[in-house]
């Protein structure tokens, strides 16, 4: 599996390192990417996803697709609301 984004297929880009003495190296500039189960026309996938994919809600973010909800418990009073002594000012 190559380092591409599975979603819009950025991947590496050339340029240089430009030193003081304007020596110019070669070297590579590596996109963001992420290994993520993510859900693709309804099949599940595994691969390397940008985060601007990601962030742009091309695809979800693991912890947001295969989260357990959490339980809500609700009380009548919080406990610590019975003696609170509220400061007016």
């Amino acid at each position: 599996m190559s380092r591409i984004c599975s979603v819009c297929g950025k991947g590496k880009l050339s340029g240089h390192l430009v030193s003081h003495s304007n020596i110019k190296t070669n070297r590579f500039y590596e996109a963001n990417l992420q290994k993520i189960a993510f859900e693709a026309d309804g099949k599940k996938h595994k691969g390397y996803v940008c985060t601007r994919c990601m962030r742009t809600m091309r695809i979800a973010a693991p912890a947001q697709t295969y989260a357990q909800p959490v339980p809500v418990v609700e009380t009548a009073v919080a406990p610590d609301t019975e003696n609170r002594v509220v400061a007016e000012g």
